[in-house]
């Protein structure tokens, strides 16, 4: 039984029944454990420390009004006191019931499209969702970019001086190597995203469409899971993060083209599967190759910026950087391919 976990107070709240196993399960900014009881199976979330009580309402509410209209949403459990989440010691915890389902498999064609076909149905339904609270509150992908890019001084020539590892560490000193073209490349998608962004749908967006995401039984999408990130943004955004998870090409992990290139194919057929179910702007398509570039940006950028500052990176921030720097670089190489993929699916 995992012991860090406050197991009396949340057994007391939630009649579950008997607790027999918890499991912590893998993954994700907030921990998530397997709860066996005399009564079912659960999933117990523990959310990381920056959630707040009114987002997890927002988030509660979302999955109700998902719900309600027949979205494939995983079952928030109340309280014995009718409340959907509780606060133990300053962490915010819920229960959703256990949905047993295979993964996402690549290359499965069909497990493509009901992801995309879910997606699309979900912003259908999110049309008329009409939240009790603000919930999470996040800068939009302009803003966030814009922040980044005036967080770092300006070069005047060549890379910035190597402050935080060391001119011993070759990681380090690529990644600020790399600081110059992610900066130039930064403003020149910003420009593009401040032009096309109001013209972008708002929509209350999953944010995290991605292959672990959803569960299926068979060919056919059982529940699409992972609502905490959701919050208002432009509705193309989500397909953005769909398209950069579900296109990803892997191949050989010790490549350093592992996880950069996206498969064409695949951005094709999710946007053709969506627009089945939810008709797309000619502005969302026009702009998703600087949505896909703009979220890389700003993560790279953002661990350069602790790397002057003299944060210390761990080796998997420092491989963050070149990953995230490869694929701006895929993206600007394959820009007219993308182009076309993106114009088929038109």
């Amino acid at each position: 039984m995992e012991t860090t976990l406050p197991v009396e107070v949340l057994s007391r709240a939630y009649r579950l029944g008997r607790w027999e196993s918890v499991r912590l399960l893998p993954g994700g900014k907030s921990q998530h454990y397997h709860i066996v009881t005399t009564g079912g199976e659960y999933v117990l979330r523990r959310s990381h420390r920056s959630k707040t009580a009114a987002a997890m309402t927002f988030e509660h509410s979302l999955i109700r009004h998902l719900r309600q209209h027949g979205f494939p949403a995983p079952e928030v459990v109340p309280t014995g006191e009718g409340g959907t989440w509780l606060s133990v010691d300053g962490r915010l915890y819920s229960v959703s019931v256990f949905v047993r389902g295979s993964p996402y498999q690549a290359g499965n064609r069909e497990h493509l499209r009901e992801v995309a076909r879910a997606l699309a149905r979900y912003h259908s339904i999110v049309d008329s969702f009409r939240p009790p609270c603000l919930g999470l509150v996040a800068p939009f992908l302009p803003e966030g970019l814009g922040r980044r890019l005036r967080e770092l001084p300006p070069l005047e020539s060549g890379a910035p001086p190597l402050v935080a590892r060391g001119d011993g560490d070759p990681r380090a000193k690529e990644a600020l190597a790399l600081l110059p073209y992610l900066l130039t490349k930064g403003r020149e998608v910003l420009r593009a995203l401040e032009e096309l962004y109001p013209q972008l749908p708002p929509a209350v967006v999953h944010a995290g469409c991605r292959r672990g995401s959803a569960l299926f039984q068979g060919d056919r999408l059982l529940a699409m899971l992972d609502f905490d990130s959701a919050r208002l943004e432009a509705r193309t955004l989500d397909l953005a993060v769909a398209l950069h998870d579900l296109g990803k090409v892997y191949g050989d992990p010790s490549s350093p083209q592992h996880k950069v290139a996206l498969d064409l194919k695949n951005v094709r057929e999710f946007l053709l599967a969506y627009r089945e179910v939810m008709p797309l702007r000619e502005a969302e398509l026009e702009v998703l190759p600087a949505i896909l570039m703009a979220k890389r940006l700003r993560r790279a950028l953002g661990r350069c910026h602790r790397l002057l500052r003299g944060e210390p990176l761990s080796d998997g921030d420092l491989r963050k950087v070149l990953l995230e720097a490869a694929r701006v670089q895929w993206l600007e190489a394959h820009a007219r391919e993308l182009q076309e993929a993106l114009a088929s699916a038109a």
